[in-house]
């Protein structure tokens, strides 16, 4: 098992990343609250600044293959630029899509759904 802790691994990999892409991209992490208050870290990779739709990888599970020494982190860095590239073509329309952001072309279809916390 290795010895470094998840905060050092999380900003190792987004130096990585960031190196990798350069100015092409804009790499960051924000915390995603799941069901039942579970907490991920999710990497967002965009490649225009006013890019609202793309993939979120999460860092929590690379960084528990990284503690069990299944992948080093150049491996783990690898897998995710691999990941995010086939994001690019995620086999929809896009413009579709992004007409989900837009209230008066949703708010007909939505509808309030009760999840249980437990």
């Amino acid at each position: 098992m290795k010895n470094m802790e998840y905060g050092d691994f999380k900003e190792e990999v987004l130096r990585e990343l960031g190196d990798f892409y350069g100015s092409d991209a804009t790499v960051t992490v924000s915390e995603v609250v799941k069901n039942n208050d579970v907490r991920l870290d999710g990497i967002n990779i965009s490649f225009q600044a006013d890019q609202r739709i793309m993939p979120v990888l999460y860092l929590n599970g690379f960084y528990e293959q990284y503690a069990d020494d299944v992948k080093s982190i150049p491996e783990i860095v690898e897998e995710i630029v691999d990941l995010r590239e086939r994001g690019n073509d995620p086999g929809f329309d896009i413009d579709e899509i992004t007409s989900l952001t837009k209230w008066d072309k949703i708010k007909d279809e939505v509808y309030p759904v009760l999840l249980s916390t437990e």
